[in-house]
């Protein structure tokens, strides 16, 4: 598992969420540095994203805060928030998890150090 870090993952999110939006909603409760959304749909049709806070701090209190307590409208169930892991995205929407699997090894090696 990939825990600490910036990086978070965040599903059940409507298909019609942007970026922009993601970072509106999440930037009251911290500094967002980046939104990356994926846009194939779960079978429930909800899409998800990785989000980058600016602190692990940040990150922790997102999760502690957000989890399953906001609902990005129009959806009517609420979002969930995690630690970005290697399994993230390949258990919200079936595809690999070379993505993921990057922004958690990122965290520890992040590139400016490499």
């Amino acid at each position: 598992f990939c825990t600490g870090g910036t990086k978070l993952f965040v599903g059940s999110l409507p298909p019609s969420c942007t970026p922009e939006q993601l970072t509106e909603i999440m930037g009251s409760w911290g500094e967002v540095r980046h939104v990356h959304i994926m846009t194939k749909q779960t079978s429930s049709g909800s899409i998800c994203a990785f989000v980058d806070m600016a602190t692990n701090e940040q990150a922790n209190y997102m999760i502690e805060r957000l989890d399953k307590k906001i609902t990005v409208p129009p959806h009517h169930h609420p979002m969930t928030v995690s630690w970005a892991t290697p399994n993230a995205k390949k258990d919200a929407i079936g595809m690999d998890a070379s993505y993921s699997l990057y922004l958690c090894v990122n965290i520890f090696y992040p590139s400016e150090i490499l």
